[in-house]
């Protein structure tokens, strides 16, 4: 069974290996993992081994490939994704983002936050997609202001919160309160 995930230094991919490897075991599988950095061109490959049978099935944990490449790919073993596919047939598993970043904010909101920014990795996945639509919509439904310079991309790693912490110190009108999408990005609330 092959794997694809974007980092493995990143604790999230970390734990998900860690459980899926766990499953293999049981069931008597071996792991393939692959490894792609966000390269488009990696997954083709973890794909095209699934395609020429070096792999049975392929789970992938965070896409760069579009929805359209990875059909391509389906009469020639399962494929799964981690992600909400509803609109599309595909096998998934994954965490509703929209509802749960709604009760983020539902919840910061309710504790007297008016200016409320998140921190994201990337803006092209479709998780992160569901997020910014939440983070919009609940934006709208309180008649709040959209403001783009409490959006913080590429947060991945420990540095880049140091870097938004940074950022919201030299801000005029900061956020009061920031979702952090990324376990790995933390930040010293002394700083602020």
């Amino acid at each position: 069974m092959g794997v694809v995930i974007p980092f493995t230094n990143h604790p999230y991919f970390g734990q998900l290996i860690e459980g899926i490897s766990e499953m293999t075991i049981e069931h008597h599988y071996n792991l393939v993992l692959f490894q792609t950095n966000y390269q488009e061109k990696k997954e083709i490959e973890a794909l095209n081994m699934l395609k020429h049978k070096q792999i049975d099935a392929l789970l992938i944990c965070s896409r760069t490939s579009p929805l359209k490449t990875i059909k391509e790919y389906f009469d020639f073993g399962q494929i799964v994704l981690c992600e909400d596919t509803k609109e599309e047939v595909i096998s998934s598993t994954f965490v509703d983002h929209y509802q749960t970043f709604m009760m983020a904010l539902s919840y910061l909101h309710k504790n007297k936050h008016a200016k409320i920014g998140y921190c994201i990795g990337r803006r092209s996945g479709a998780n992160s997609q569901k997020r910014e639509r939440a983070y919009k919509d609940f934006i709208q439904r309180t008649n709040g202001h959209l403001r783009e310079d409490h959006v913080f991309e590429d947060c991945l790693y420990f540095e880049d919160g140091e870097h938004v912490v940074n950022q919201i110190i030299e801000m005029e009108d900061p956020p009061t309160a920031l979702l952090v999408t990324s376990d790995q990005v933390k930040w010293l609330p002394e700083f602020l």
